[in-house]
């Protein structure tokens, strides 16, 4: 008798341990999707950070494991594609990119990698502040200690020194991309540009 009792009561909890993982799992995830393709029917609507911010935060407060690290994917990854034309004032994009900051995972490769593209831009586009590059750099830099071969960090990290006319670590970044892929021309040739400016400065 007692064993049937126990039986019952573990597959009863197994049941109510399934019931929640779908719960949490797959139905809150469902509905967080909804929550977002609704927001995104508003994008029109939106005229200000505020209205982004009133928008979005629904959504991104709304949790459900299985969904949270994408819908952060997705708005990151518009607000990188915002800094980069360079076209939006320069305190309405660093207000939205602060916004977006608050969500990301700092496990997150992704997460990461689009803080850091973003800092990138906005250092290009808005000024050169040295602010924008150190942040553009720390963000690379999370990103290379997770996945030290990611094509996007490295080439970033390059990009990011040789436009800021740092030929030492341009070329120490170089050198890294050429370790793996040593066929890219391009990296050739730059570190070859570095290395004839080096010696004309000798």
């Amino acid at each position: 008798m007692k064993i049937k009792i126990i039986r019952n009561i573990v597959i009863t909890a197994l049941i109510v341990l399934a019931l929640l993982g779908i719960y949490f799992g797959s139905v809150r995830s469902f509905i967080k999707g909804e929550m977002y393709i609704n927001a995104l029917g508003k994008k029109r609507e939106i005229t200000s950070v505020e209205d982004f911010k009133n928008v979005f935060k629904e959504v991104l407060d709304y949790r459900a494991p299985l969904s949270d690290d994408e819908i952060v994917k997705f708005i990151s990854g518009d607000i990188v594609d915002m800094i980069s034309t360079g076209k939006q004032e320069e305190e309405v994009v660093r207000q939205l990119l602060s916004f977006i900051e608050d969500y990301i995972d700092e496990k997150d490769v992704i997460h990461l990698l689009n803080t850091g593209r973003s800092y990138h831009f906005m250092w290009i586009n808005y000024g050169q502040k040295e602010e924008d590059l150190k942040k553009a750099e720390e963000y690379y830099k999370k990103v290379l200690s997770i996945a030290p071969k990611l094509p996007p960090a490295l080439y970033g990290m390059l990009d990011l020194y040789r436009a800021s006319a740092n030929a030492e670590k341009a070329k120490e970044y170089g050198e890294r991309v050429l370790k793996i892929w040593p066929e890219d021309g391009r990296i050739v040739e730059l570190l070859k540009t570095i290395e004839n400016i080096s010696l004309f400065n000798l």
